[in-house]
């Protein structure tokens, strides 16, 4: 197993897809809505130095993820949290 951070690119976006659905398949509260990523908006955060994406890989393949934003708090601005 081999733990590491990693840039979103569109590859990982594609390996990420399914291991999202199915995490939101399995603890959604409200799985009457469908899941819709904003893409779009995680990769502006990355620019931004915001995002940080950690992975999990077997042999390669995608196995488990962790996402932060790591941003300054509201109250504690000299303070990052994610």
């Amino acid at each position: 197993m081999k733990y590491q951070k990693e840039r979103l690119t569109k590859e990982l976006q594609a390996e990420l897809e399914p291991l999202l659905l199915d995490h939101w398949a399995e603890i959604a509260q409200y799985s009457d809505i469908p899941m819709n990523v904003d893409w779009q908006r995680y990769y502006t955060m990355q620019r931004q130095g915001i995002l940080q994406v950690y992975t999990a890989r077997d042999e390669g393949k995608l196995v488990g993820y962790c996402v932060y934003m790591v941003v300054p708090h509201l109250h504690y601005s000299d303070t990052l949290y994610a």
